[in-house]
């Protein structure tokens, strides 16, 4: 399966700033953010800073990954693996948050559903900081009334994501 060109891309700067020095990058770009991204954060699994380095990402809804009904995060991951795609860093959504501010405002109109990704959010695929269903699971990006967010999750292994629902993978 090849994925269509219009696929969209993009290569980021991750690391080089301090977990303290990204959180105030967010802040000062206005960058929303839940409980639960706020929870991954103040994990003491979440690197305390990284070299730099460029990661070429690709988002893809779970249709694109060859799945028509949706399908679970354990699906999804041995599709993407079988693609050539793989699980992004944690810390790649904060970073890809404070590169990627043009995103196209979510779906107007549609209400979000409880348990489901909000229209337009696209959710950041890394491998989970802790088991415990308790813990979010990582982050997703959305934006909403003209707000940048940086949003955690929760979710388990029998969570199915809706064949619209964007994922990003690095590529």
């Amino acid at each position: 399966m090849s994925f269509a060109p219009q696929a969209p891309r993009w290569q980021i700067q991750l690391g080089g700033l301090s977990k303290r020095a990204l959180l105030e990058a967010l802040a000062a770009r206005q960058v929303q953010m839940n409980p639960m991204a706020r929870e991954l954060f103040e994990n003491a699994a979440f690197p305390e800073g990284s070299a730099r380095s460029v990661l070429n990402l690709m988002a893809v809804t779970v249709a694109e990954l060859g799945f028509a009904a949706g399908a679970t995060m354990p699906e999804v991951l041995a599709q993407a693996a079988r693609l050539g795609l793989r699980p992004c860093p944690v810390e790649t959504a904060p970073f890809f948050r404070l590169q990627y501010l043009d995103q196209p405002e979510g779906s107007v109109g549609q209400a979000q559903i409880k348990g489901q990704a909000p229209p337009g959010a696209l959710t950041v695929v890394s491998e989970p900081l802790e088991a415990s269903l308790d813990f979010p699971k990582g982050f997703y990006l959305r934006k909403a009334d003209g707000c940048l967010w940086l949003r955690g999750y929760r979710s388990d292994d029998q969570h199915r994501w809706s064949a619209s629902d964007g994922l990003v993978f690095v590529c």
